[in-house]
Formats: C-alpha cells, sequence, structure tokens
C-alpha cells in the first residue's frame, strides 16, 4: 500500500523530528531498529528515575517515545491491514458497516495475536486499525457522555428482547458443558439433562439449542473442541503437541465448574424458562 506523497512527507518529518539527532535510516528496516533501540534507551531512563516523583520528566519522555512507537505501529500495521483486506476482501464502506468492518478486524486480531491458551501474556493487548475509526470511537465515547447515541453504537433491532447477545453466548457455553461431559464419556440425553437441570432449562431446551446452532457457521467446531477438552480432562496423558484451543477449553470449562455457571445462567437468564419441574422450558 503506497503513501500519497504528502503523507510519505509528513511521516518523514515525523521521523526526523523524534529520532533526532539521529538521522533518519532510509530503509525501513534500519529506521525502526534505531527507533527500538531509542525507545529502550527511553524505557530505562524512565526506570532509573522510578520512585523520583518527578512528573514532568515522566511526561517528557512519553512525549517522545509514544511518537516513536506510533510510526513504527503505522508503518508495520499498514501492511498488516492491507494483508487483511487482501485475505477477506473487506465488506462496503459506509456508516452501516462502520461496525462490522471495525469488529472484524478486532476479532481477527485477538485470534491471530497466538494460542489461545497463551493470549493472557499478551496484555498491553495490540490492536491495529484504520485512522478513521480511532476518531470515530474516540468522538462517539464522548457523544455518550451528552446522551447522544453516534450510529457505530446504536443497536440493530432485531426484536429481540433482553440482553440477546449475552443470551446467545451463555446458551453456546450451555451446549459445549454438554459437549464437555459427552466428551467425558457421559452419554448424550444424561449429559443435556444435567446441564439443563444446572441452568433451570429442560433437556428439550438444550436439544432445541442445538438444533438451531447447527444452522450456524462454526458449531461443529465449537462442539468438537469442547468435546475433545471434555475427552482431556480425563486423559491418562497429554501430547505437547495437542491443539491449544481444545486445552484453553478445557481450563475454562474446568475453572468454570457446570455449578457456578448454572448460578450465572438462572440469574440472569432464569426468568426465560418455565422452571415448573417436569415442563418443557419455555425459550
Amino acid at each position: 500500500m503506497a503513501d500519497s506523497p504528502i503523507k510519505a512527507e509528513r511521516r518523514n518529518e515525523l521521523w526526523e523530528a523524534y529520532l533526532r539527532p539521529v538521522d533518519v535510516p532510509s530503509d525501513p528496516l534500519e529506521r525502526h531498529k534505531t527507533a527500538l533501540e531509542k525507545l529502550h534507551l527511553l524505557k530505562a531512563l524512565h526506570l532509573s528515575e522510578v520512585g523520583s516523583d518527578d512528573v514532568d520528566k515522566t511526561k517528557r519522555i512519553l512525549a517522545n517515545a509514544f511518537p516513536l512507537w506510533s510510526l513504527i505501529s503505522a508503518e508495520i500495521g499498514e501492511w498488516i491491514l492491507s494483508c487483511i483486506h487482501d485475505v477477506t476482501g473487506g465488506v462496503p464502506d459506509g456508516d452501516l458497516y462502520d461496525r462490522v468492518r471495525l469488529g472484524s478486524l478486532l476479532k481477527m486480531q485477538e485470534a491471530a495475536s497466538g494460542p489461545p491458551t497463551h493470549r493472557d501474556a499478551l496484555d498491553p493487548a495490540t490492536v491495529i486499525i484504520p485512522r478513521q475509526f480511532l476518531l470515530e470511537i474516540t468522538d462517539a465515547l464522548l457523544a455518550l457522555d451528552r446522551g447522544e447515541v453516534r450510529p457505530i453504537f446504536e443497536h440493530r433491532v432485531t426484536g429481540e428482547h433482553g440482553a440477546p447477545h449475552a443470551w446467545s453466548t451463555a446458551r453456546t457455553l450451555a451446549l459445549e458443558h454438554v459437549a464437555f461431559l459427552v466428551g467425558q464419556g457421559v452419554k448424550k440425553g444424561i449429559a443435556q439433562a444435567r446441564v439443563g437441570a444446572a441452568i433451570g432449562a429442560s433437556k428439550g431446551t438444550l436439544e432445541d439449542w442445538e438444533k438451531k446452532e447447527k444452522q450456524t457457521n462454526g458449531f461443529d467446531e465449537t462442539w468438537r473442541v469442547a468435546k475433545e477438552a471434555g475427552a482431556l480432562s480425563i486423559a491418562a496423558t497429554r501430547s505437547p503437541t495437542m491443539d491449544s484451543h481444545v486445552l484453553y477449553k478445557m481450563n475454562q470449562l474446568q475453572s468454570g465448574t457446570l455449578r457456578t455457571f448454572g448460578e450465572h445462567y438462572k440469574k440472569h437468564f432464569g426468568s426465560r424458562h418455565n422452571q415448573v419441574k417436569g415442563e418443557r422450558a419455555i425459550d
């Protein structure tokens, strides 16, 4: 993705300003190496001053460090965004698609940031988004404080009540608990009954949810991962090359026990079901 002449000129001016007194290398790799070396020097300078309470000095260090980091991120990020566009083909421009485009960018970057078992280590998170989104989101957040909802934060009218996204996520997690038990060797009908009892819904409700979820993309993989996670949880040995998604799901479903999940579900979504024992839950 080639820079416009004006954009390239402005970026060069920034490099000259923040790499001073070092001459700006023309080669991008050497330029980034020089910037990273200066960032490490600034970090070391700040750490050496920790406890000095010199806030002004910290501000000066940050005033040099953040622009350098932004310049590196912009040059590498521009290339990464172009790759993402090539892979996805992008979506149409316009306000109606801004939220879709931003959500897709963030989800893709989270999924590509490494094995799910290791992503907590990547905190702070690195996010690469077009500047237009940064400005739009910032302005939209400020507008919320004035009682104004900008298009990017307006909810779609779907006819669903309550918190439909949160409920959908909870239903998927309930089905993952079923698959997890099945992976441990529990008969599917018994697993559905156990999860249903935990969340205050009938076995039939779990069956209906599964039928609906099977019509969506990705559910087969969701079920596979949760089922294999259940099998892994009772395995005598574990391979060092095991699927990281399966291992992450095993840890998630084991740490978030069925009883704890059931209590959370009933607290937030229990009113959506007929709780009368022996009756089919209403969903």
